[in-house]
Formats: C-alpha cells, structure tokens, sequence
C-alpha cells in the first residue's frame, strides 16, 4: 500500500482494526472475490510474475461489485479503497 501511495490508509483503517469474518451480501461481492483468488493464483502459478507485483496486478482488474456511478458498470479495488478511505 504504501507504493500506492496508502500508507495512511493502511495505518488508519488496517492495522490498528480487528479483522472479523461477515457473509457477502450479494453475489456480486462473492464473484468479484472469487476472480481475484483465481487471478492472484494463475499469476503466481504461472512464474512470469515476481510475488511482489502480483497486487499491482490485481489492483487494476475490473470488477462489476467495485463500481461507483462514474466507473460505467466496473471499478478497480485501488479506486474503491481510495473512494472508501476518504468517505466519498
């Protein structure tokens, strides 16, 4: 996160939280997390990307649950989190 330039971010609302485990509230969230398991799995199995840039990676997929109303039906997690971060 920090190469992202979130490094605030992070220590706000990451490391000092406690991480509990809720049920998706729609398929949407369940299908979004599901490509992100398969894309993060395919790029590490595949040996053409080092581990680190993996997450750059999966920072710009496109995913139908991220959305807001300007991203026309597809947003990327790092603009979600952005979006999410500063309560907009």
């Amino acid at each position: 996160m920090e190469e992202d330039w979130q490094a605030s971010a992070y220590q706000k609302f990451i490391a000092s939280a406690t991480v509990c485990f809720a049920k998706a509230l729609n398929r949407k969230v369940t299908g979004s997390l599901n490509e992100w398991v398969m894309a993060a799995t395919s790029s590490l199995e595949s040996g053409e990307i080092a581990p680190h840039d993996v997450g750059f990676g999966l920072n710009d997929l496109l995913f139908l649950a991220i959305a807001s109303e300007v991203d026309q039906g597809y947003g990327r997690p790092k603009d979600g989190f952005k979006r999410l971060s500063v309560g907009k």
